[in-house]
């Protein structure tokens, strides 16, 4: 997908949140900066490490070990610099704004059976 697209898409679901006019226009922009490839760079590099050690007729099993520690540490950290990005995004937006998004993030877990995570939130 272009930005364009991506970004239009961000509007969509931003505005079936119900989001203000504004708060649509900010929270799409960082939504799609959040989705920017380039910050899944190191954990791709790892992956392919993986692959490759695996393609190998005798693949080195501490190796592999060595790099599932590094692919499960770098993805920890891309997904707290995920989190923490959206939580500062969050309080760019209006209260309303941000108490909808949160709201949104809730029903997500509150609406699913429990014990089960959502596979797809349902829209507010």
């Amino acid at each position: 997908m272009t930005e364009a697209q991506l970004l239009d898409a961000a509007r969509s679901i931003a505005r079936l949140l119900q989001l203000s006019p504004a708060g649509t226009e900010l929270w799409a922009r960082q939504s799609v900066k959040r989705a920017n490839g380039e910050s899944y760079r190191a954990l791709d590099h790892v992956d392919l490490q993986i692959g490759q050690e695996l393609a190998k007729s005798s693949p080195d099993r501490r190796r592999l070990d060595v790099l599932i520690e590094q692919y499960a540490a770098e993805s920890f950290a891309l997904e707290r610099r995920r989190k923490r990005r959206e939580i500062d995004d969050a309080f760019h937006l209006s209260a309303t704004d941000r108490q909808k998004i949160g709201l949104f993030i809730e029903k997500k877990y509150t609406d699913s059976p429990k014990g089960q995570r959502p596979v797809l939130a349902p829209l507010p």
